[in-house]
């Protein structure tokens, strides 16, 4: 057994010997963690999975267990509102039906059951249940790697559900229908009413748009520098907010504004400089503006600016597709507009949005006809 500083001196690592349940002596080892007493805390955990002669249990190893493995295991390589959402996940939608059930035991008719229970008595959607069973299969082949269980991840597929339609697919406005949005949540909170204009102007998330302080907008050159976001999750029932840089490097990113969003932006400049004590550290879109503004304040602005309107209901986050649509729409390339939504790559837009772009190959084979006479 030994815990020390990593190589780069900056974290710790624990490294101990077991024998697996065919007899082999293996090592494992591993790193990240931010104390030293982290590292003993996973080492400890690690070697209470093992039974009293040091060899790896697998066949006694629950669903719960493993979740609670995986989790240790993630917990120094992602963010820590991260990794609270992805425990607050497996509490939510895991740990219920599976949570007892040896790993060893599942098969496709535990896998069945468990879709059967997400659709019909928790009331996910099917697309959130393919979610839900893709994050299972991960913890499980995780387990057969790192704990030797039986390959079964491969057997255990979301079942067909015959006569279940899938989801609508995404919700957007026309700008004419933001116009209307904006105008009528105007009534609501002028606040709100900027925001709603500026989202579906640049696709920012809204935690990046929440996020934006004075000292990340490029007057000179109408510049969003995207740079930080709050992150927002749910512990013990309450919101909770975390400022913190963006999850990728293809998110921080430089969006250029329309002349409206500028006008926007400057004009609460303007304002917000005349208030005693001003930085440029103020976050924009806050009423308290030493604070980004609370996740559940946004909603229920947005839900009564709804009310307002005859309008069909769209989530926060629509207005983000609202944004993209319209860009396909006027006949932006797919890099251009995965570069401004601060997509990984292009195929992360095509996977959302490439129902959108063949609407356009009739205009692109009369183009191409012309220039072939």
């Amino acid at each position: 057994m030994s815990v020390k500083k990593t190589t780069n001196k900056t974290t710790w690592e624990f490294c101990t010997r077991y024998t697996d349940v065919q007899g082999n002596r293996k090592q494992k080892r591993l790193r990240g963690f931010i104390t030293k007493r982290e590292a003993q805390e996973a080492e400890r955990d690690f070697l209470n999975s093992l039974n009293h002669n040091g060899i790896l249990e697998r066949d006694d190893m629950t669903v719960s267990k493993l979740i609670d493995l995986y989790l240790e295991a993630r917990k120094p390589e992602i963010k820590a509102n991260t990794f609270q959402s992805l425990t607050n996940f497996c509490s939510k939608h895991i740990r219920p039906f599976l949570g007892n059930v040896k790993v060893s035991n599942l098969n496709q008719n535990t896998v069945a059951s468990f879709h059967k229970y997400l659709l019909d008595d928790v009331g996910v959607k099917l697309s959130s249940a393919k979610t839900i069973h893709g994050k299972l299969i991960a913890m499980i082949r995780y387990a057969e790697v790192h704990y030797n269980i039986p390959m079964i991840s491969h057997k255990l597929r979301p079942p067909k559900i015959v006569g279940l339609l899938e989801e609508k697919r995404l919700k957007f406005y026309t700008p004419e229908q933001v116009r209307e949005f904006a105008n009528a949540a105007r009534s609501v909170n002028d606040l709100i009413a900027n925001m709603i204009i500026v989202l579906a102007q640049t696709g920012l998330r809204i935690g990046e748009l929440t996020g934006l302080t004075y000292k990340h907008i490029d007057f000179e050159k109408k510049k969003i520098l995207v740079r930080q976001t709050a992150y927002y999750t749910m512990l013990d029932g309450k919101s909770q907010m975390t400022i913190s840089a963006p999850k990728t490097r293809s998110s921080i990113r430089d969006v250029l504004m329309t002349s409206e969003t500028f006008d926007i932006i400057k004009a609460m400049y303007e304002a917000d400089k005349l208030i005693v004590g001003f930085t440029k550290e103020f976050y924009i879109f806050s009423n308290a503006k030493t604070n980004a503004l609370p996740y559940y304040s946004i909603l229920r602005y947005f839900n009564a600016a709804h009310a307002k309107t005859t309008l069909p209901k769209i989530t926060i986050h629509d207005l983000r597709h609202s944004h993209a649509s319209l860009l396909i729409h006027l006949g932006a390339d797919v890099l251009l507009v995965s570069k401004r939504l601060g997509h990984k790559d292009v195929t992360t837009t095509l996977n959302i949005y490439s129902h959108l772009f063949p609407e356009r190959e009739n205009t692109i084979i009369d183009t191409l006809n012309e220039h072939l006479k």
